[in-house]
């Protein structure tokens, strides 16, 4: 809101599509506090529109904080811009964090993949964790984490002896 104010003064330099642009920019500030509510409650792990939407805003906000401080007389609208991008950054760093404490116990011991974040998945940080257990001390199945509930199932050997037998048997069946 404070740059909106600042924008609309006369001796503020801008373009055409400066207030717009500011407008549209606080409107999807309140879609993204709502949507982040919504999220929140709704799932386990952190938003992937949310923290894309950041990711991509804070490039192209970077981008417009050069451009601020390149221009004459515009020290206090490229000084407050400059906080609201640190401001975008602290909410990108909240949003990214995983929810793993927070969650209810029926969803406690969901696999770590399941719960991280988009930011997080692309890079595979959630594997960290265990390579550095690896790297201090041996890996036994006991020490790895929780397994996906469809990979649990799959892996069963019973079913697995199973589902071999019956490929067994249709291969028996058409070789003769």
């Amino acid at each position: 809101m404070g740059l909106l104010v600042l924008w609309s003064r006369q001796s503020t330099p801008k373009t055409k599509a400066t207030i717009p642009t500011t407008f549209a920019t606080v409107g999807a500030s309140l879609v993204l506090l709502y949507l982040s509510h919504l999220e929140h409650l709704r799932s386990i792990r952190p938003s992937t529109v949310i923290n894309v939407f950041l990711c991509f805003t804070l490039l192209f906000d970077l981008t417009r904080l050069r451009t601020l401080y390149f221009m004459p007389h515009s020290l206090s609208v490229s000084t407050l811009f400059t906080v609201s991008w640190v401001i975008k950054s602290a909410t990108l760093i909240l949003e990214a964090r995983e929810k793993q404490s927070l969650l209810k116990k029926s969803y406690e011991n969901s696999p770590i993949e399941s719960t991280s974040g988009v930011l997080n998945r692309a890079v595979f940080w959630w594997l960290n964790e265990l390579l550095w257990r690896g790297s201090k001390s041996q890996l036994t199945v006991d020490s790895l984490p929780a397994l996906d509930n469809n990979i649990k199932a799959a892996s069963d050997p019973h079913i697995l002896v199973e589902k071999w037998n019956q490929g067994m048997s249709r291969i028996y069946v058409f070789s003769h």
